[in-house]
């Protein structure tokens, strides 16, 4: 990356600014406000609808996704022709071997020094990127850029990733300066969302050679997760994945890449400014810049808001943003069947078998395998707690399944089978829903769900009474 590109980049956003960014991402945390008296929600009886959350994603969001998608196509047709991006179908390895699936939680910390000794592939965020680069990872570095509203500062302070191996993995509704600033391998999927006929028409036509998709599931992490499943990488090894706030603090400390002698010139004028620091570099003066000098800075993880706070099944304090995270990554974990070994043990997930770092870095995630669910257990262990979030899965005979969300699956489920059977004989694929398997099934986890609702509640007053 080069220095005048870096800066450019800053203001260079299509169809939308960074303060209207900045606007949107506000107005998507207050919709995440708990309480109001200092008193916490729980986990158990948040119960929060995914539904009204991705509604208001898409509000906030679809209009961007068309217009870089519009913006993108000429691009990504170049790069899948010249064979700088390919479908991330064309990356799949001859046999499953572990990977770290990272995340933005405290415990990243603990692993950072550890990470360069990883041999494996590594799939993370842009949030993580630097960082990672920063700990020491130097191959096989799979960099996902899922949210429309990514910004080039990301990637600031990397000047050659290709250097350390690494490959974006993108979709073309991201920003179109992350394309003009990423200069190494790139590979495509596209996003889906079965409701909304942006997804499921306009960019499966405009992007008919891109066939790898993946369904939205809110949070990068499930893309994460999801992509390295479709790649053939298992057992999926989660870092920095907890989801929790313990101590108060939910984020790791990123590090940039910062620079810190700065040459600039007045391209108008001729006149010349030294600087140092690059936040001081005012974005609406045309500049030609000399980094002379970087250094790495930490940004330490913000702290909890007490508004926002939300009590965990096991005790740690979260919000209830981590928990949209959490099903989002039990769905992805439920659809996918892949192992899952978590060593963010900090956190509020713990519906995955668990390891150290220590010991998944020491044995290159070798050895687990006694650790792993088996295919009855990962189908309790997932569908019991998705069942606690008023989320229950429907299964079909052949192949596949899908979600659906109720308070009352009870009543609401068996006539949407119905409807749901009616349209499988329209597609010609008789038998392919037992209708009477799926009710018995989710009516006996609506009624162990409630049951643990109502013992949560008396716990919870047995401990007011105390």
């Amino acid at each position: 990356m080069r220095s005048n590109e870096e800066l450019q980049a800053h203001k260079k956003t299509i169809g939308i600014t960074g303060e209207e960014i900045k606007k949107i991402n506000e107005n998507m945390n207050n919709l995440h406000r708990t309480n109001t008296d200092g008193i916490p929600a729980t986990e158990m009886e948040l119960r929060q609808s995914v539904k009204d959350y991705n509604i208001n994603t898409q509000r906030a969001q679809l209009g961007i996704e068309i217009m870089h998608s519009y913006y993108n196509h000429k691009q990504i047709w170049e790069d899948m022709h010249e064979g700088t991006g390919r479908d991330v179908s064309t990356a799949k390895i001859d046999k499953p071997e572990p990977a770290l699936i990272v995340g933005s939680g405290q415990s990243l910390n603990k692993a950072h020094d550890l990470l360069k000794n990883w041999k494996g592939a590594i799939f993370s965020s842009t949030s993580q990127s630097t960082t990672l680069i920063h700990a020491g990872v130097k191959d096989r570095l799979y960099i996902v850029a899922l949210d429309p509203k990514l910004q080039a500062d990301e990637f600031i302070g990397v000047d050659d990733w290709t250097k350390y191996g690494a490959t974006l993995v993108i979709q073309p509704c991201i920003a179109p300066v992350i394309f003009e600033l990423w200069k190494g391998p790139k590979l495509y999927f596209r996003i889906m969302e079965p409701t909304t006929e942006f997804y499921t028409r306009n960019l499966a036509i405009a992007y008919r050679w891109i066939t790898t998709y993946l369904f939205l599931f809110s949070c990068s992490l499930s893309a994460q997760m999801g992509l390295a499943a479709a790649m053939g990488y298992n057992p999926l090894i989660l870092v920095g994945c907890g989801f929790g706030a313990p101590e108060n603090k939910y984020r790791f400390t990123r590090w940039d890449n910062m620079p810190i002698d700065i040459d600039t010139t007045n391209k108008e004028t001729g006149e010349k400014i030294h600087y140092d620091k690059w936040d001081d570099i005012p974005l609406d003066i045309d500049l030609d810049v000399k980094i002379n000098k970087r250094r790495w800075e930490a940004s330490k993880g913000g702290s909890l808001d007490s508004k926002k706070a939300v009590v965990a099944n096991n005790g740690v304090l979260t919000d209830a943003m981590q928990l949209y995270y959490k099903r989002s990554v039990l769905c992805v974990a439920r659809l996918d069947m892949k192992d899952v070994i978590n060593t963010s043990t900090e956190g509020i997930i713990t519906e995955f078998p668990e390891a150290t770092i220590e010991e998944v870095i020491k044995n290159q995630g070798q050895g687990l395998e006694d650790r792993y669910y088996t295919k009855l257990q990962k189908w309790h262990t997932y569908e019991k707690y998705l069942a606690t979030q008023d989320t229950y899965v429907i299964c079909f005979k052949k192949k596949g399944m899908r979600f659906i969300e109720s308070k009352d699956p009870v009543k609401e489920v068996p006539p949407f089978l119905g409807l749901l059977q009616q349209q499988i004989k329209k597609d010609n694929k008789l038998n392919d829903l037992d209708i009477e398997a799926n009710i018995k099934r989710i009516t006996r986890l609506k009624t162990w769900a409630d049951k643990q609702l109502q013992l949560h509640q008396q716990r919870s007053k047995d401990i007011s009474k105390k």
